[in-house]
């Protein structure tokens, strides 16, 4: 990937599908997307590095694709037994984060580090994404009504998501190099690994 994009460029592009798919039901639902999506590319971050010469092979690349894709599968038919109301969200976006690149990013990097700042910033645009497509597109915070009209009802259809995730990725860019908070997050990431670790 080019290295002249930035950080959140990076990781919309790398989560382009969950961060359009997973926003478009409410709060809740996004947070299950990221959490399962990171928790999809820590086993599989895990399991690379335990044979990184046979993952790097191209017969080794496709089974650690599907690896990914097997177990986000796993997870759409036992997380909807869990969550009850939530499973009617569930659909085969839900199943393609299994395959989605961010998963895959950052595999060779042993240190837990970039892993740790990728998959927050992440799960920030996920909320941020979901919670301006929500005030936006429908007029409610949370589902509490804000507005009785939406300011921006195209919010809640594809090209409004397209729309919401570019005006969070420009918040967040100017939040990063007005406050300089790629530096702080990679410094407090690394401490904490470094404590964690003693």
């Amino acid at each position: 990937m080019n290295d002249n994009l930035t950080l959140v460029n990076k990781i919309s592009l790398l989560a382009l599908l969950p961060l359009l798919a997973g926003t478009a039901n409410g709060v809740l639902f996004a947070l299950i997307f990221a959490l399962s999506l990171s928790f999809i590319a820590l086993i599989v971050k895990f399991i690379y590095l335990i044979n990184e010469s046979f993952f790097d092979q191209k017969e080794g690349q496709i089974i650690l694709w599907g690896l990914g894709f097997g177990i986000s599968y796993f997870l759409s038919v036992l997380l909807p037994q869990i969550l009850g109301a939530q499973s009617q969200y569930f659909n085969y976006y839900f199943i393609l984060i299994g395959v989605t690149p961010l998963v895959y990013a950052d595999l060779k990097n042993k240190r837990l580090t970039q892993f740790v700042l990728n998959h927050t910033l992440f799960l920030d645009l996920m909320l941020a994404v979901s919670i301006l497509r929500e005030l936006l597109g429908q007029g409610s915070l949370l589902n509490y009504q804000i507005f009785n009209n939406p300011p921006l009802s195209i919010a809640n259809n594809a090209a409004g998501a397209f729309l919401t995730l570019a005006i969070a990725a420009f918040i967040y860019e100017i939040l990063t190099k007005k406050l300089n908070l790629k530096a702080t997050l990679v410094k407090e990431t690394a401490d904490n690994l470094e404590s964690e670790a003693k």
